[in-house]
């Protein structure tokens, strides 16, 4: 979170990113100075004599979600979503955002008129082509996202004031000499190692036979390994685009009408492989043109005239559209096989010779009748689906059953026997039938209550009650019979490598070379690359190994257990760096040292304004909202 906070705070005086207020943080100007439009019953959590209105909370956290969407390609969910700890997150932000706004007020910290109207015009989101603030996309822009002038200018000013906060806070994080030394030391420190891995697979002929009476004492020995998770039965309706599709009829009609409006979708225009070569000036293009139409191969002419290689050359397969007008006009001018007068552009002259010629064409009907039905059946499933969802909601609302409803309202209504909090079945796979968002929600209810009806994805409904609720317990040996053997043969393994490893170390320790030892036992032996201790340089070693092979001295060897083996490594030699004969490192390592602090030092403030200003949870309304 530190390093967060720091991230956000960290455009100080002079370059402010003030995208950062429009997009992620457009919700400060409304929060502060007390909640609006829902009176004290609407905050969500107060900091100090402040509150934060549950509508702020809930758009900022619908801001972020879509955020997260968009990167990882829509693929989040509302309980993903608060399983990576999202609504935290927002909540965090407001809650620090308010602090500072309270310091500065108390500072008495303010961002005159012209500093805000400088910040504002030179924001390049609001510039021209020309590069100068216009005041049309400021306005367009404000009005997209649902602000005044007034209120973007206070929250632009109020970011200002909470930088020159921080920026006197930076100002104060130094790192001398005398730190910078001896940390420059420890942390650029380099080692390499003799490594020796003792594979698990290695000692398999050391691991004892295992036995029905082994398998017993293992499986009740370890009884949370083989326990089967609490299971729901749960009775649910879901209300979804896929689930009302295949539902709606859509005509012959529809679809030609929708082919026709989608035409342009499904118009492939005529495209042409390109081959370029560019060269400075007349004289040498048409030097170069007149070797190609005495017959020089082209592709020869573009290495000797230009000193093109064949992939410089080659342009693809493109549209009209996607190249400059007159290079557009050359190139679909000529057939395929032949080479366009020269054109002329900014960054010289063009030679263009046309490999292929792929004509213009259009999909067919009943190539895309499938997809286009699908398309239409999703809209109506769309349309129909805030009303069904309110004709569900009425329906039980007058007291109905959830299989009353089904069946009043022709819904489908689906039935679980077992799942658990993961969404899976008693065989480990997921149950598709149910969202992860409706699996969530049956695990906050007691049996035979159901919930209200709730929303799941981007535009989804379900209503879930749970049937019964089935405790943890242990399965049957019979059942998980193998998962239980392959356990214990691995466990054996792995204790036989060890113990293994372990004897080699001692050998080791008293006085025998790593790399004889090892060689007498046929295990193969390897020499590290110098690494660092955040395993720069030895990505192949595991993390522990590093660790324990910086807390030795040369010479000394230890012990880790891997994956699947167990490593006897040796440190060979230490490398340290005098941060005097790396001045370049030594100032990137000063500059991330003053970075780290002042990441403390910005936590310990808001830390101490917590103090000054206690935060208050609204669970009841954090409930609703979440």
């Amino acid at each position: 979170m530190l390093s967060g906070i720091r991230n956000f705070f960290a455009s100080l005086a002079g370059k402010v990113v003030f995208v950062f207020i429009l997009l992620a943080f457009a919700s400060g100007f409304w929060y502060f100075g007390g909640p609006t439009g829902g009176g004290e019953a609407a905050w969500a959590v107060r900091v100090g004599d402040q509150t934060i209105a549950a509508e702020t909370v809930r758009a900022d956290y619908e801001r972020e979600l879509g955020r997260l969407r968009a990167e990882l390609g829509g693929q989040v969910d509302s309980a993903q979503a608060r399983a990576m700890g999202l609504p935290g997150v927002v909540i965090n932000r407001l809650v620090n955002q308010t602090l500072l706004d309270l310091a500065t007020a108390d500072l008495g910290l303010a961002a005159s008129d012209d500093l805000v109207r400088d910040a504002i015009r030179r924001n390049p989101a609001f510039q021209g082509p020309d590069g100068r603030f216009d005041r049309a996309i400021y306005g367009q822009t404000l009005r997209f996202a649902g602000f005044s002038e007034r209120q973007f200018e206070e929250m632009v000013r109020q970011e200002i004031a909470r930088n020159q906060l921080l920026a006197s806070l930076d100002a104060a994080v130094a790192v001398p000499d005398a730190l910078l030394t001896p940390l420059f030391r420890h942390y650029h420190e380099r080692r390499t190692a003799t490594v020796v891995r003792v594979a698990d697979q290695d000692v398999a002929g050391a691991a004892e036979p295992v036995s029905d009476k082994d398998l017993i004492a293992f499986h009740q020995a370890n009884a949370e390994r083989f326990t089967a998770p609490e299971y729901r039965s749960v009775t649910a309706i879901i209300l979804g685009v896929d689930h009302l599709a295949p539902q709606m009829a859509v005509s012959e009609a529809e679809i030609r009408a929708a082919y026709e409006d989608r035409a342009d979708e499904f118009f492939e225009p005529e495209r042409r492989s390109l081959q370029q070569i560019v060269l400075a000036d007349r004289e040498a293009v048409d030097r170069a043109l007149q070797r190609i139409r005495d017959g020089d191969d082209f592709l020869t002419v573009a290495e000797e005239e230009a000193g093109l290689t064949p992939d410089a050359v080659d342009l693809g397969t493109v549209t009209r559209r996607s190249l400059l007008p007159a290079l557009s006009e050359a190139a679909f001018s000529v057939g395929a096989g032949e080479v366009a007068d020269p054109v002329q552009s900014p960054i010289g002259w063009h030679l263009l010779k046309v490999t292929e010629v792929i004509e213009a064409s259009t999909v067919p009907l009943a190539d895309v009748r499938d997809e286009i039905a699908a398309d239409l059946a999703a809209d109506k499933a769309r349309d129909a689906l805030f009303d069904l969802s309110n004709r569900l909601q009425d329906t039980l609302g007058a007291g109905t059953s959830l299989e009353e409803a089904a069946d009043r309202l022709d819904l489908p209504l689906v039935r679980v026997e077992a799942v658990d909090r993961q969404g899976q079945d008693r065989s480990g796979d997921p149950v598709d039938a149910l969202p992860q968002e409706a699996v969530t929600e049956a695990f906050m209810l007691t049996p035979g209550d159901e919930s209200l009806l709730r929303e799941y994805g981007i535009e989804g409904y379900f209503i879930v009650r749970v049937d019964d609720v089935i405790e943890p317990a242990l399965r049957p040996l019979d059942e998980v019979r193998d998962r239980v053997r392959d356990a214990l043969m691995a466990e054996r393994l792995a204790d036989a490598a060890a113990e293994r490893a372990e004897a080699i170390a001692a050998a080791v320790h008293s006085g025998r070379d790593l790399a004889s030892v090892a060689a007498d036992q046929g295990l193969e032996i390897s020499t590290s690359p110098p690494f660092t201790r955040t395993g720069e340089g030895a990505s192949d070693l595991p993390r522990d190994l590093i660790e324990a092979l910086f807390a030795v001295d040369t010479g000394q060897a230890v012990v880790v257990r891997g994956t699947d083996a167990t490593f006897i490594a040796e440190v060979r030699t230490v490398e340290t760096v005098d941060p005097a004969l790396a001045p370049e490192r030594a100032n990137a390592f000063r500059n991330e040292l003053r970075f780290a602090f002042g990441n403390d030092l910005v936590a310990q403030y808001l830390d101490a304004l917590r103090q000054r200003h206690p935060v208050a949870v609204n669970t009841e309304v954090m409930d609703r909202l979440f």
